[in-house]
């Protein structure tokens, strides 16, 4: 006859049974996707989903077409190389002047045409290469010579009003984009996006003299005189344009959830394995 089982056996014999079933429940949940903490990958993932709206694409179309505008508004002035078709006043004490307006506008082209490649999520993400190359000429074959350049031509111009505004912008422009290089040396990707953003608005702050020029123009011919003294149209798009364009991208980088935070920061820096990712223009 089978002896049935103590008091004691019977409180103890299944507890094993019950510690490895609590065991293996609590590992399942650990190790769990959904019960892990968001690393800066999921971060980095969620910000790219909510950047990937109709809004965002409607502002990359919008900038795109205001950098063709303008490519198609400015090159013309230099076809066939001739002087005469410049809108502006050259340094005859320079001989050079001519040229490095050239050398200007060309590396300010490159810099607009590869802004717009840097910009499109789609690119970034299908094709990781052609970002980072067309990131490493932005930076290197637009806006370090565009940049430097532009400090030469503001010593060589026959008016004054706006040079300070042009300068103090010119080194931003240099400043942000250095740094946004070296973080994505760092793989630091979160201070690379925030610093390449700056960097754009500032580029594209230099359209505001351009679009401002156009419209000084069309409303003087319709009104057969100047609309009010150009020194003041000047002064303003060389200061304000570039101004108004960070102060847009910092709201952008807010409202979107691409500003870096503390804890993503420490994320990057604590396994910079993890953070490896694509979008990385000039890494």
């Amino acid at each position: 006859m089978t002896s049935e089982p103590t008091a004691t056996e019977s409180q103890t014999g299944p507890a094993p049974a019950l510690v490895t079933t609590e065991t293996t429940v609590t590992t399942s949940f650990e190790q769990s996707p959904t019960s892990r903490p968001r690393t800066a990958d999921a971060a980095d993932s969620a910000a790219r989903d909510r950047r990937d709206s109709w809004r965002s694409w409607l502002g990359i179309a919008g900038v795109v077409g205001l950098v063709a505008w303008f490519l198609w508004y400015k090159l013309p002035d230099f076809r066939g190389l001739d002087q005469h078709r410049v809108g502006i006043v050259l340094n005859r004490d320079f001989s050079l002047h001519y040229p490095v307006l050239v050398a200007h506008v060309l590396a300010g082209s490159v810099a607009l045409i590869t802004l717009c490649v840097q910009i499109t999520p789609w690119m970034r993400r299908n094709h990781p290469r052609v970002h980072r190359i067309s990131g490493r000429l932005y930076v290197f074959a637009g806006v370090l010579p565009c940049a430097l350049l532009a400090l030469v031509l503001d010593r060589l111009t026959a008016f004054w009003e706006g040079n300070a505004g042009t300068a103090v912008e010119s080194l931003a422009w240099l400043g942000t984009t250095v740094m946004g290089y070296l973080a994505a040396r760092r793989r630091s990707w979160a201070q690379h996006r925030r610093w390449m953003t700056y960097s754009f608005a500032i580029a594209l702050g230099f359209l505001w003299g351009a679009v401002a020029g156009a419209w000084f123009s069309h409303a003087s011919r319709a009104a057969r005189h100047p609309v009010f003294n150009p020194a003041y149209l000047f002064e303003f798009v060389r200061w304000g344009g570039w101004m108004i364009n960070l102060a847009i991208a910092q709201w952008w980088l807010e409202r979107t959830g691409w500003a870096p935070r503390a804890s993503v920061e420490r994320a990057e820096r604590a396994n910079p394995a993890s953070t490896v990712s694509p979008a990385s223009p000039t890494a």
